[in-house]
This record gives structure tokens, C-alpha cells and sequence, in this order.
């Protein structure tokens, strides 16, 4: 299986970054018309290389609804998040705000977040992309009628860096987070916050971008290296102040691998939060692009 078919297919909606040197570009998927959200445009009305921020077209008054934040990989942007995943239904179906941000952009046109000496300022631009991504969920709480006690945040690839580099730093805003082929954040950060939300980890075993066993990006040696799943699954157990794990039973979470593909190892008796690692067994990066996983993990936030 080759890394071009991985990137035009895994790259779908949030344009993994396939390649140091240049960024695919979004497929342009052409789906039904959603409804008109209330708050700001449909995802297929947002032109490329703008964030996309959605809601259900009629919120009752006194209503307050869950915040989802969707984080793009590297070369990636908000609108093609929105469009590949039909987040505007979604938005529309399960009554959920959603924000889909866009990163800065590099000296070669790709979006991307400083999230991680490994991925993905590559030029050393130091953006504090922390404190942007606060200020901007902060933006859709003062304005629209979010429940400050129920913001997500999802991340793919260099979003999922991004993701988890937010469950530490802030950890007491966020109820909980999910990383989908990322690592971090760095072991010992000390931003860490003594509140964490509860952590999924989600990575395929055959993922030859973000190595399932740890590594560089791309396999570049040049790069700093990343943790792998199991690492990053104990370096969050111990901030979390984690007693114990237990194996859950295997069930199926990417629809495009036939059976019960994905193994979880969970969290006991944590003092904040929770941690979980999902094993994709036979997955590749381009699991990023299953919307099947995208709801899987949606029906996993719900449990909090």
C-alpha cells in the first residue's frame, strides 16, 4: 500500500501531510445541502482556508449544548474537516456546537500547529497555538449558547498533537479529549494542569506516518522523536494519577477493516480523569478519514 494512496485517501478531511514538501490537497466531496445553522454559515458555504463554525438552525432559548473542537492534520484546514465529515448534519443530528479552526500557515502554504517538538512547526515559527485555540473556544462560549461544562476537542495527526497538547494545558476547561494518530505532550511538561479532562488515544499498529510504536514524522531522522502508543497511554496514566488498567473487549470501530479490529486498554481508579488507548489492529494513518471512528468517538464522549 503506497503513501501517496494512504494520503489521498486518509487525507480526506483533514490533509494528514502526507509529504514535508507539499500538501494534498482536500478531496471536495459533494454531499446534500445541510441546514442553514444559526449561528454561522453550512460547512459547504465556507470558502477553503476558513475555519468552520456550526450549529443546529434552531436552538430552543435557555438551551445550552456541548462544544466539539475539530483539529486538522498538517496541510489541512477547518472547511475541509467540515465538508469531509458532513459536520454540519452531525452538528444538526446530535445538537452539538462545533469548531473547526484553522493552523497557521507555513512558508509553503500548509496549514499546521505547533503542538510538538515532533510535529509540526517544522520552521521553527514558535506561534503559540495554545493560547490561540483558548482564545478562539473562548470566542464561541462568550457568544453562542455553549454548556462551559461539556467542550471536546478531537484532533487528527498534527491536530491530535495539537489535542493532546491542550488536554495538559487546558486540562480544567476540557472535559475530555481524543487523539487520533498523535503522541505527547512532551513527557514531564510541567503546563500540565492539576485537573485533567479524561483522554482517548486512537492509533492504527500500521500507521507508517505517526508510527504506532514510536519514531520520527514521516521517518524523517532529522525530526524529533515522538512517543508511542504505549508510551503516551502510561505517560497519561501517571498524570492522571492512574491505580490500574483493564483490557476491554474488542469491538469495531473503523468500518473499512472487517471484524472487531480495535482493542481498548482503559484507566482504574484515576485521581483526575481518565485515560484510554485504542488499538486499531491492521489500521493505517488513513484511518483519520473513517467517519465511522469520528462517531465512535463521539458515542465515547457522550459517556461524559
Amino acid at each position: 500500500m503506497s503513501l501517496r494512496w494512504l494520503c489521498a485517501w486518509g487525507c480526506a478531511w483533514l490533509a494528514c501531510g502526507c509529504s514535508r514538501d507539499a500538501a494534498p490537497e482536500p478531496t471536495q466531496s459533494t454531499r446534500e445541502r445541510p441546514a442553514q445553522p444559526a449561528y454561522t454559515p453550512a460547512a459547504s458555504e465556507v470558502p477553503p482556508g476558513r475555519e468552520a463554525v456550526l450549529a443546529p438552525a434552531r436552538i430552543q432559548p435557555g438551551e445550552r449544548l456541548p462544544l466539539l473542537v475539530v483539529l486538522h492534520g498538517l496541510g489541512g484546514s477547518g472547511a475541509a474537516s467540515a465538508r469531509a465529515l458532513g459536520l454540519a448534519r452531525f452538528a444538526e443530528r446530535e445538537r452539538v456546537l462545533l469548531l473547526a479552526p484553522d493552523g497557521s500557515e507555513d512558508s509553503r502554504g500548509r496549514r499546521f500547529w505547533n503542538a510538538h517538538p515532533a510535529c509540526c512547526d517544522f520552521e521553527q515559527s514558535g506561534v503559540d497555538h495554545v493560547h490561540e485555540l483558548g482564545r478562539r473556544i473562548d470566542d464561541v462560549v462568550r457568544t453562542a449558547p455553549v454548556d462551559p461544562g461539556r467542550i471536546f476537542v478531537l484532533g487528527f495527526s498534527n491536530g491530535a498533537f495539537m489535542a493532546l497538547r491542550l488536554a495538559c494545558e487546558l486540562g480544567d476547561r476540557l472535559r475530555a479529549v481524543a487523539s487520533i494518530a498523535g503522541a505527547g505532550p512532551v513527557p514531564g511538561a510541567s503546563q500540565c494542569s492539576a485537573t485533567l479532562p479524561h483522554v482517548l488515544l486512537v492509533h492504527g499498529d500500521r500507521d507508517v506516518t505517526v508510527r504506532y510504536e514510536g519514531g520520527s514524522v514521516f521517518d524523517d531522522p532529522a525530526l524529533a522523536r515522538h512517543a508511542s502508543a504505549a508510551e503516551s497511554f502510561a505517560q497519561w496514566l501517571e498524570r492522571a494519577g492512574c491505580q490500574g488498567t483493564r483490557v476491554g473487549a474488542p469491538f469495531d470501530a473503523v468500518s473499512a477493516i472487517a471484524g472487531h479490529e480495535t482493542d481498548a486498554l482503559q484507566s482504574q481508579s484515576c485521581r483526575t480523569g481518565s485515560v484510554e488507548l485504542w488499538t486499531v489492529h491492521g489500521g493505517t494513518h488513513a484511518i483519520g478519514g473513517s467517519v465511522s471512528l469520528f462517531e465512535r468517538i463521539w458515542a465515547h464522549f457522550e459517556r461524559y
